[in-house]
């Protein structure tokens, strides 16, 4: 497995998807057994699906040469927890489909486990930047041990039987096979050697026919669905504190337009969010009641921002509470010359008259009553439910936010970081703990705040 550290974050892959990039004839060939895979929880250990992509003609254009030359040598990617300095980690490995069945899941089992346990030491070496007693350092560091041990769970999958992709590519085969070969210890009792090499043939057990039948259940057994969804719907929830990860879907696009320049709109829409491209001083933002007619069934005035970029106008709107709430306060906070904290959103309210209430919390509620009921009687009931779950309700606006403005703005790549929520820390926590905040890299001048919102 190579490892290639990408400080330009050019690269979004969903981080949960093995991708399989082929050529079109082997695309043809192994497209349909790749996706069986998913089926068996060996090779998806709870948490991994798998997909395969047909390469195009040229790559997109937005890769640095550097990691599309390096893309082109292999034909399977993972991108990796980011390291402890923010970079962007990608997986990359070579799959012989040419060599025995069992050569080659052993491959592919390499592949994960060796992936799985950079993710570990990349989560580890974050754990070392979470200093402080704030809360956020505290919740970072829970979180982040949750993933460790989501990721040593999926190292040490145990009964794992071999012959599974045997069983895929030769179904009839399989069936005639007596004796067939199965693993005679667990993924932690040693699949691969301490340096990563495939044990050979002699290292593995031949079972009696009998005990082949006995574990035939196990061989055609799928991961019960919800189970899978559960497990891999917490991981996403971890990753999602910390950055915009995107949908499978999405992630699909971005892949394709890594290896196909005629399909990277939304490749490049995603490398814009990311990658300051101009000083934004081209871009006019105006937040006010925009048309819903463009985004949803019906057609009413709500609350969103038109986007000028060089005198062409853009409707955008959110669409949800906490996406609305967070995108509209860092426009008003950059307006203001300040940032939007993001513990903002979770704090505790006082027991005492509004008028009494912190600053911060005053402003909240203000921007509440304003941007949804016209006055602030909900505000306490829904500040309430969204600290329930503050950390996903808030990661989650934030990256429908990004999703939404790319997509509105996919013909301006150019202009999309400038218009999207971007995030840094501070020593502004208690014991000088890591703060996280939202802002805009743009002129304050060139953001228009209509009148309702001057408080």
């Amino acid at each position: 497995m190579k490892i290639f550290v990408d400080s330009k974050r050019q690269l979004n892959y969903h981080p949960l998807v093995v991708y399989f990039i082929l050529q079109p004839k082997d695309y043809d060939l192994h497209a349909k057994n790749i996706e069986k895979l998913n089926e068996y929880v060996g090779f998806t250990r709870g948490i991994f699906k798998y997909r395969a992509i047909a390469r195009g003609n040229e790559y997109s254009h937005v890769l640095m040469a550097d990691l599309a030359a390096t893309i082109n040598r292999f034909n399977v990617v993972l991108r990796l927890v980011d390291d402890k300095d923010g970079n962007y980690n990608y997986a990359l490995g070579r799959m012989n489909f040419n060599q025995s069945p069992d050569l080659f899941e052993l491959s592919l089992q390499k592949f994960v486990i060796s992936a799985c346990k950079q993710n570990v030491k990349n989560l580890n070496g974050q754990l070392t930047g979470y200093i402080g007693n704030s809360e956020e350092s505290v919740e970072n560091v829970s979180v982040v041990t949750e993933m460790i041990q989501g990721f040593n769970a999926a190292i040490n999958v145990k009964t794992f039987k071999r012959g599974v992709w045997r069983q895929i590519v030769s179904p009839n085969e399989f069936k005639s096979i007596r004796g067939e070969a199965l693993f005679s210890k667990s993924i932690r009792g040693g699949l691969f050697n301490e340096v990563g090499d495939v044990l050979c043939r002699s290292d593995f057990n031949y079972a009696h026919p009998s005990e082949l039948d006995e574990d035939k259940e196990y061989l055609y057994q799928v991961l019960p669905d919800k189970k899978a969804k559960d497990v891999f719907d917490k991981l996403m929830r971890h990753y999602a504190r910390f950055e915009n990860v995107p949908s499978v879907e999405e992630s699909d696009m971005y892949v394709q337009g890594t290896v196909d320049d005629s399909k990277s709109k939304a490749l490049r829409a995603d490398y814009g969010s990311r990658n300051k491209q101009g000083d934004g001083s081209n871009i006019t933002i105006y937040i006010k009641k925009i048309s819903t007619e463009k985004f949803r069934k019906s057609s009413r005035k709500e609350w969103g921002v038109e986007i000028n970029i060089s005198g062409t106008v853009i409707p955008v709107y959110m669409g949800s509470t906490a996406a609305t709430m967070v995108y509209v306060g860092a426009l008003l906070k950059r307006k203001m010359g300040t940032y939007l904290y993001r513990d903002i959103f979770n704090k505790r309210l006082p027991r005492m008259p509004r008028a009494s209430w912190p600053e911060d919390l005053l402003w909240l509620q203000k921007l509440y009553g304003v941007l949804f009921y016209g006055s602030n009687d909900k505000f306490e009931e829904w500040y309430i439910k969204m600290r329930e779950n503050f950390c996903h309700y808030i990661d989650v606006g934030k990256s429908r936010s990004t999703t939404i403005v790319k997509k509105c703005l996919a013909d301006y790549p150019a202009s999309i970081y400038n218009c999207t929520i971007q995030s840094k820390k501070d020593n502004t926590g208690i014991d000088n703990g890591r703060r996280t905040y939202y802002y805009f890299d743009i002129p304050a001048e060139n953001i228009i705040v209509s009148s309702e919102l001057e408080f």
